[in-house]
């Protein structure tokens, strides 16, 4: 059966054409303190290792959304998303930062995602009856605490969830196919840990 691999980047946010000055500087302060580059300083970087997950029987889409990660936002793009992906039977999401939110949202609603890959996670914690590898770093401090505060008052469960430890990883670089020094995964690249995902069966649990 024919998979399709839908790739969400995370936030674009700031950008030049934002008009609240406030915020745009209070996140651009946010990225500072975390040492965080903004996910549109890298659509040609990922497109390479996008390029190496690719093979026959798998359509790749690039689902490519406003990235404000605002709730308004984030919602009109998993409905969008819902409506790109509503006549394909196995579909797998493959995210980014914030882009774990929308792929959440959207397996919620619809019964075709088998599997969510998510890279460096920013995200409510859902009831989302999805597998779910929740690809992350300790190092990643912004995405980390960003997650925290997300879910400070949540009591739910994500029973599918697997969490992928990954060493000595900030946040921009889950954007780059490097090579891991340490741990379970040592000498694998992001698009080598990506196709390993995408091919094996999940269990649940933790590695």
């Amino acid at each position: 059966m024919e998979e399709t691999v839908v790739v969400i980047h995370g936030s674009k946010y700031p950008n030049p054409n934002t008009k609240n000055l406030f915020l745009r500087n209070l996140v651009r302060f946010g990225y500072k303190i975390f040492k965080v580059t903004p996910d549109m300083e890298y659509p040609e970087v990922r497109e390479k290792w996008l390029s190496k997950i690719a093979k026959k029987g798998r359509d790749i889409l690039y689902f490519d959304w406003e990235g404000k990660p605002l709730p308004k936002y984030v919602n009109k793009a998993a409905q969008d998303l819902i409506n790109l992906i509503k006549t394909k039977d196995n579909v797998k999401i493959i995210t980014n930062s914030i882009g774990a939110a929308i792929a959440l949202k959207v397996s919620e609603r619809v019964n075709n995602v088998k599997k969510i890959i998510s890279l460096s996670g920013v995200y409510r914690k859902s009831k989302a009856d999805v597998d779910f590898l929740d690809v992350r770093s300790k190092d990643d401090k912004f995405a980390n605490v960003c997650k925290a505060g997300l879910n400070l008052l949540s009591f739910t469960k994500m029973k599918n969830r697997k969490l992928v430890l990954i060493e000595k990883f900030r946040h921009h670089e889950f954007q780059k196919d490097k090579q891991i020094t340490g741990g379970n995964f040592k000498g694998m690249n992001i698009s080598q840990i990506l196709e390993y995902f995408l091919s094996k069966e999940t269990q649940n649990q933790n590695i």
